[in-house]
């Protein structure tokens, strides 16, 4: 007794190992002494009962340091899979399998009677050292993993490690998690949590701290996750990549998402539902969850040291409350909730027979208790089933009548009442059901005596007795479930020989807006609800196809046209109920209307639905069909019209080749007779002449009843006769004034654009607008702006030219040349029929106004030379200068008295001022007072 004190003092670090974070050693300096190796002994039997707890029999002191860095490195060789899914996922049972069913024979028991709990804790502590790699490099919680065939060998992160100080803190904060593994995938807590302890180091490594990772599970959790480096082996070495690490709102949800890694890998079936932790541990390492030899060993020790078999034992709940069960044979049962019936009373995952679902019916043949005294249903074939009153519920003899399964939804075959109370009487009726009523199912609840009932989804309680209900498909409301006696097909479809519909049995194709007179509501085998047809055929009873209606249905548009137009004056709603307080607009004759839909009042009365959202008249003496673009055409008389397009008249509203009468070119103004349709709606103006013309908006456009007094065609140039101004809208306003131009002006004009009621516009090159009024602007050449348009008073020809008798220039009405540099005097501007601009002389003869030809000049020109008398001499001393423009800054030369210059020509300044270019490229004045002709 005294030597085991004094080894308990000698690796005191060893009995702390539950109270330390793991970290890296090696034992490769192992010192075995004979004293040491007598305390030492084999431990595979301290454990349990069989060989599996150990694979090391002795092992050699170490000091007490290297003791505890051995023991607490258990993370160093823990494998774990990567963390893809299979797809296998097992069943959750209700709680009832939660309760043990294992004997204490199965526990855990030790074979010695002589030493102290202690003395054997020592022991086996030293009987297991663990042998392992000393790898710092790599962090906590080491693995490998290496899939059959591949050549991809994958380690866990480099993680860093930050020590957790107080183990059985770390343990009290994952227990929950361990134990909610257990009720929802079957996992032994003690398992999770001895799995967590290795893994991650006691919560130390840097995946556990950072994302609650307490498992190096890699991929996402909720989309949740966390780059770490990882070394891959590929192609022959190691490289260090990120991967994808699960992160966790807790070390709880790490603990459960194990547990759901354990049930989806269908290789650890044998792990789940595992009540043993010897067997427990040894499976999950058979199953290939880790490559270390001794990591059972080390998952058992870690159980052991830290009294893990407790959570365990909580988890199963192993006192059995026989209040919570039947005891005596209920006869019948239904099931409450969705569960496994078993081969034996001993139930496990290996004696499952079969998953029965909630509102199943049993017959019970007596009670029968496991070895733990948990009662079971003995069925009548033979099997067994959990007795909990949680799982099962004793019911009536005749439950075969009533349904027990919740159907979701049903229909009622017989007019029937709700009521507050599962016990139906006269006071708690609450609301009476039409037959064909569709109800929403929450459950099936139950009497004292076991009737069933359906519980409704307001909350009241509806009889589930098969006469009365029928189940009937999730989505019956949105079929009519009651005879609404006259339908109108809302989609094309056929009717069938048979409620069942197929190709097959297809009748006769209905298209939309058909009315059907029905016969009665049926039902296919599942619940779909049908159409029976007066003549005995089926149809869709969906509410998206058809649609009840009233009796004089076949006076209305009950399918979409799209567009209509007026035939009388009506209003619209803001509801498909007509009343004087929900009026909204009122439509004059000819209104273009655009339907979103049909819609029906509560009677099957239809309306049109406008695309504004209010409400129309679909009765046919007030709208009529129309095409989709009408809203492009004029649809009531615009009287007076102005053609935008070359385009014909027609004898008739069906325009063909055939049937042209006169082509109408841009710009011409038509009188309107009256506006007719095509059969499909086509809107079309009858003319005075009783042709027909289109009512298209982009070919003709509504006028002002004086638009001959304006130019409707464009003439690209026009000239002003009055001074005016342009605008910035051909709405003409004060403050939208833009430029004033001057009598004469040339303008290029973009098009003619109309005001709202038709007033035409010019629409200048600049965007701006101009009046096209006759007696403001007149056309004119396009290339006028190369004239003069207004009057210049004095001109010097630039050319040799000849004046006209007549603004219409031939050879036969000539009348004098003028040469180069004569001065002539304009009396005025006048115009050729097509618009030429002409100079009337003072003498009345006619001269040309091209800026080519004649040029502007100033009022006493006569002082100046305007011919080239190629040689002057200068009578003053002058300066010549770069430009015509004569300032300080472009003299040139200074130019003596009696200096003989040489000239090129005779050139103008902007205002018309004469000046000499001399043949060196330079000006000079030309003022006769200046400079005199070189004799």
């Amino acid at each position: 007794m005294k030597k085991n004190k004094m080894l308990l003092v000698m690796i005191s670090g060893v009995l702390s190992f539950s109270a330390m974070p793991s970290v890296y050693a090696s034992n490769s300096t192992e010192t075995s002494t004979s004293e040491k190796q007598n305390v030492i002994q084999n431990n595979s039997d301290s454990i349990s009962g069989d060989n599996t707890a150990s694979s090391e029999n002795s092992t050699s002191l170490q000091t007490q340091s290297d003791t505890e860095a051995v023991l607490e490195s258990n993370t160093n060789s823990s494998s774990e899979d990567s963390a893809e899914k299979h797809g296998t996922t097992i069943n959750d049972s209700d709680d009832e399998i939660g309760v043990s069913e294992s004997t204490t024979e199965d526990t855990v028991k030790s074979n010695s009677t002589e030493k102290t709990p202690e003395e054997k804790a020592v022991e086996e502590t030293l009987a297991n050292l663990p042998k392992m790699e000393l790898r710092p490099e790599l962090g906590p919680g080491y693995y490998e993993v290496e899939g059959s065939g591949s050549k991809v060998r994958s380690k866990r992160s480099l993680m860093t490690s930050t020590a957790m100080s107080n183990s059985e803190l770390f343990l009290s904060k994952i227990k929950a998690g361990a134990i909610s593994g257990w009720k929802k995938y079957k996992v032994l807590p003690s398992l999770t949590g001895a799995q967590a302890v290795l893994e991650s180091g006691w919560g130390s490594s840097g995946l556990s701290q950072s994302a609650n990772n307490l498992f190096g599970i890699k991929g996402r959790y909720n989309g949740k996750f966390e780059l770490w480096p990882t070394l891959e082996y590929i192609n022959g070495q190691w490289v260090t990549v990120n991967a994808e690490f699960r992160k966790y709102p807790s070390w709880k949800e790490s603990m459960e998402d194990h547990g759901k890694f354990l049930v989806e890998n269908p290789r650890y079936y044998k792990v789940l539902g595992e009540k043993n932790y010897i067997k427990a541990t040894n499976e999950i390492w058979l199953a290939g969850y880790a490559t270390d030899p001794d990591y059972p060993g080390k998952l058992q020790r870690t159980i052991t040291y830290n009294n893990l078999t407790a959570w365990d034992k909580e988890a199963f709940g192993d006192n059995i409350n026989l209040n919570n069960y039947y005891t005596t044979n209920p006869s019948t049962v239904v099931t409450k909730k969705a569960d496994y019936s078993y081969s034996g009373v001993e139930f496990t995952t290996g004696n499952r027979v079969k998953s029965y679902p909630q509102g199943t019916v049993f017959k019970v043949s007596g009670i029968i208790k496991s070895k733990n005294g948990t009662p079971r249903l003995k069925l009548s074939n033979g099997k067994y089933f959990t007795a909990h009153k949680n799982n099962v519920i004793k019911t009536i003899n005749s439950v075969g009548n009533y349904y027990t399964i919740n159907p979701g939804t049903i229909i009622t075959k017989k007019e029937d009442w709700s009521h507050t109370s599962v016990n139906f009487t006269e006071k708690n009726k609450v609301k009476k059901y039409p037959v064909g009523s569709v109800l929403k199912i929450a459950n099936v609840s139950y009497t004292a005596n076991g009737s069933p009932r359906f519980k409704l989804k307001d909350g009241t309680y509806f009889t589930n007795h098969k006469t009365n209900v029928m189940p009937t498909i999730s989505t019956a409301g949105n079929y009519y479930t009651i005879n609404p006696g006259i339908i109108i097909t809302k989609k094309e479809d056929w009717s069938h020989t048979s409620v069942n519909f197929t190709e097959k049995n297809k009748v006769k194709k209905y298209p939309v807006g058909s009315v059907l007179k029905i016969a009665n509501v049926s039902y296919t085998a599942n619940g779909s609800p049908r159409f029976k047809l007066k003549d005995g055929t089926y149809f869709t009873s969906h509410k998206t196809n058809v649609m009840r209606t009233i009796s004089t249905i076949g006076n209305y548009y009950i399918t979409n046209l799209g567009t209509v137009i007026t035939k009388k004056e009506d209003w619209s709603h803001t509801s498909v109920n007509f009343t004087e307080k929900n009026k909204v607009k009122k439509y004059p004759v000819g209104s273009v209307l655009k339907i979103a839909d049909v819609s029906y009042t509560a009677n099957g009365s239809p309306r049109f639905k406008l695309k504004d959202g209010t409400y129309f008249t679909s009765h046919k003496t007030n709208v009529m069909r129309t095409i989709n673009t009408a809203g492009n055409y004029y649809t009531s008389n615009p009287n007076i019209v102005v053609t935008k397009e070359e385009d014909w008249s027609h004898s008739s509203v069906n325009f063909t080749e055939a049937n042209k009468v006169k082509k109408y070119k841009i710009g011409t103004v038509l009188k309107v007779k009256k506006i007719v349709f095509t059969a499909n709606g086509s809107p079309r103006m009858q003319l005075e002449d009783n042709s027909y013309y289109t009512a298209h908006k982009s070919n003709v456009i509504k006028t002002i009843a004086k638009i001959t007094d304006y130019y409707t065609i464009n003439p690209d140039t026009i000239i002003t006769k009055n001074e005016d101004w342009s605008h910035t809208s051909v709405n003409f306003t004060e403050a939208n004034k833009v430029k004033k131009y001057p009598s004469g002006s040339v303008l290029k004009i973009a098009n003619v654009s109309y005001t709202a009621n038709g007033s035409p516009r010019f629409k200048l090159k600049d965007g701006t607008y101009f009046t096209s009024h006759k007696t403001n602007v007149m056309p004119t050449i396009n290339t006028a702006g190369n004239y003069y348009t207004s009057n210049p008073n004095i001109v010097v020809t630039k050319e040799e030219d000849w004046s006209h008798s007549s603004f219409n220039f031939t050879e036969a009405n000539k009348v004098q040349k003028y040469k180069i540099g004569t001065i002539l005097k304009v009396k005025k501007i006048v115009f050729t029929a097509n618009g030429s601009p002409r100079m009337q002389l003072e003498d009345n003869t006619y001269y040309t106004a091209h800026k080519s030809n004649v040029i502007k000049t100033i009022a006493k020109v006569a002082d100046y030379y305007t011919v080239n008398p190629e040689t002057i001499i200068t009578k003053n001393e002058n300066w010549s200068h770069t430009s015509v423009d004569f300032t300080e800054v472009n003299k040139v030369k200074n130019y003596p008295i009696g200096t003989v210059l040489e000239v090129k020509e005779v050139s103008f300044t902007a205002n018309g001022s004469p000046r000499f270019k001399l043949t060196d490229g330079t000006y000079f004045t030309s003022h006769k007072t200046n400079v005199g002709e070189n004799n």
